[in-house]
């Protein structure tokens, strides 16, 4: 990374229990071009003594959140970056040593845009694993080494199907940028705030190559939404609504995805298929009625 480049943030909010915490950290501060500055945002529930014994202060910066909750805990970490490149590292996950390298060309050829990189898959253990939903990603993304997202034609490839590792994302804050997580939100929030992007005018580009360790595991808010059918009630009716103010927009194509999404609807009848097998009928007509909605 040449001195003339932005500061690389990598912002992490920490909530709950966080065992993998320290391991994020170490794969921040261990980037293979610095400098790069990793801050951690804690609510005052959070016990981070065992992080600040690894991690004094000097070599990390601590701050408090003022707000909590998904959205709020992304806007802490938008709104701490006044200048400067941005990516909210998720408290579970780990970065490749090369992830501030690649990221910060990227942004050096296409400045105004947001950039993101390819992602493995790992459990508990830190071991890669084979997940469906995340092969089912590598069929909706576009080919070729760089991928740039940029009007109705980016906004056809990521409502088909949101491909995105969104903790891989990296926001360019040395420029103005005006969107936020939005908090009505807890499924959606990443592909909503790609839509804000793409919808002013603005640009995602990125790579697929892996560059990030995306941990997948039960406690996981994205595995508790599922279970508990609060994603796919989010996912249809944040679909319905997109769909609306597509068409109002002149994005008939992109519209008319969201309207059929065909791969919400078929990710719904998996998981439906699952509960017909564990006899959970209650479940299943849930799911079902989500699905035809």
């Amino acid at each position: 990374m040449s001195s003339a480049s932005p500061p690389f943030f990598f912002v992490i909010p920490l909530h709950g229990e966080a065992p993998y915490a320290h391991l994020a950290v170490e794969s921040a501060i261990s980037q293979v071009e610095p400098p790069v500055r990793v801050v951690l945002i804690r609510d005052d529930n959070y016990d981070d003594s065992d992080l600040l014994s690894k991690f004094p202060h000097g070599s990390i910066e601590y701050q408090k959140a003022h707000t909590w909750g998904i959205a709020a805990n992304w806007n802490n970490a938008l709104d701490y970056v006044t200048d400067g490149y941005c990516t909210i590292l998720h408290q579970d996950d780990v970065l490749h040593p090369q992830y501030a390298s690649v990221i910060t060309t990227l942004f050096r050829e296409h400045p105004d845009a947001a950039a993101f990189a390819g992602a493995w898959t790992i459990n508990t253990s830190g071991r890669r694993i084979f997940s469906l939903a995340d092969f089912v990603k590598t069929l909706l993304r576009p080919r070729g080494p760089i991928v740039r997202l940029r009007g109705e034609t980016g906004l056809v490839s990521i409502v088909r199907g949101n491909w995105i590792f969104c903790p891989t994302v990296c926001y360019n804050l040395t420029k103005p940028f005006p969107w936020r997580f939005r908090a009505e939100y807890e499924m959606v929030l990443d592909l909503d705030m790609y839509l804000q992007i793409l919808l002013h005018g603005g640009a995602i580009v990125g790579t697929h190559r892996p560059l990030y360790y995306y941990r997948r595991h039960s406690g996981s808010t994205t595995s508790q939404l599922t279970q508990s059918l609060g994603r796919f009630q989010e996912e249809v009716v944040y679909y319905q609504k997109m769909s609306r103010l597509l068409n109002e927009q002149g994005y008939g194509r992109a519209a008319s995805v969201c309207r059929r999404r065909v791969i919400l609807r078929l990710h719904i009848i998996s998981v439906a298929l699952t509960a017909i097998i564990a006899g959970d009928l209650r479940r299943f007509f849930n799911l079902f009625v989500l699905a035809t909605t």
